[in-house]
């Protein structure tokens, strides 16, 4: 399966939605299992082009037209083998029912986000896209980053679940050991508008110790910082700072300020050290008791 790309996502939420929602429909014999009743069909598959499917995010991931290499295909054949003289799918043919769960995952299953990206929580999801993911609404529309995904496609931020319809993706998680300098402690963010606001979200931390990787002078007097996960550092000053808080301009400086403050020090304290140091580590002695 190929990655399915931001882009074709979000051109097409509402048709995912609607597809998991006609499966869901198809599970009770409410609806046949047809091109003419798939909405994703509806928009790339007249039946006629050769380059049907073309832009469907199925066959972006797939690589395939018609949805081969999905369930669906299982669905195909079994309904055409053991129930040849309906165009429903029998709800009561247990193989039926897991197929058609199983095609209900995949299409869950079928957005851009991974755990680790920032995303914004654009609005509130409607009852037919509630209905699709199971989520549970909520009112709350946070900025942050994805800690978890759940079998039904949902997305937890800040302990709560959103369905990825409703995220819009503002940076994608990148590991540490792309960061240019390897060598230097940085932290990266993404300029944002809040309803004409300016500001600041973060998106990484790199290259930061942990505080049993410092030396203890350091953090036993402030200020000083330190990573306590891949998300998040702790500060004598600001207390937690993680990935995906955002900030005015002006608190973002103050926090930069401190943290160079910060930096500073340690580095003083690194070059005290290994003068005081030097000619220590692994010499032997004997000495007359």
């Amino acid at each position: 399966m190929n990655k399915l790309s931001y882009e074709t996502y979000d051109a097409n939420r509402a048709e995912i939605t609607a597809a998991i929602n006609h499966y869901q429909r198809i599970l009770y014999n409410e609806e046949p299992a047809t091109r003419l009743n798939c909405p994703l069909c509806q928009k790339y598959n007249d039946g006629e082009r050769e380059d049907n499917c073309k832009g469907c995010p199925i066959y972006e991931v797939t690589g395939k037209q018609y949805c081969e290499n999905t369930p669906f295909k299982e669905i195909y054949r079994h309904t055409f083998d053991q129930h040849p003289h309906t165009t429903n799918i029998q709800n009561q043919c247990q193989t039926c029912a897991d197929l058609i769960n199983e095609e209900i995952a995949f299409l869950r299953s079928l957005h851009p986000f991974h755990e680790g990206d920032i995303v914004e929580v654009t609005r509130t999801w409607t009852e037919e896209e509630d209905n699709a993911y199971d989520a549970g609404i909520v009112y709350d529309h946070p900025t942050g980053p994805i800690t978890e995904i759940s079998m039904k496609g949902n997305c937890k931020i800040r302990r709560i679940w959103y369905p990825p319809v409703v995220l819009a993706l503002i940076s994608p998680h990148e590991s540490p050991i792309k960061s240019p300098h390897k060598s230097r402690a940085q932290i990266s963010y993404k300029q944002i508008l809040n309803r004409g606001r300016k500001e600041i979200v973060v998106t990484g931390f790199y290259n930061i110790l942990k505080r049993e990787d410092l030396p203890a002078i350091y953090v036993d007097v402030e200020p000083y910082f330190y990573q306590l996960t891949d998300t998040r550092i702790y500060s004598s000053k600001e207390g937690y700072i993680n990935v995906g808080d955002t900030y005015s301009i002006q608190g973002f400086d103050e926090i930069m300020n401190h943290l160079h403050k910060c930096s500073v020090r340690l580095h003083t304290i690194n070059k005290q050290l290994q003068i005081e140091n030097a000619n220590w580590e692994g010499v032997e002695k004997t000495v007359d008791i």
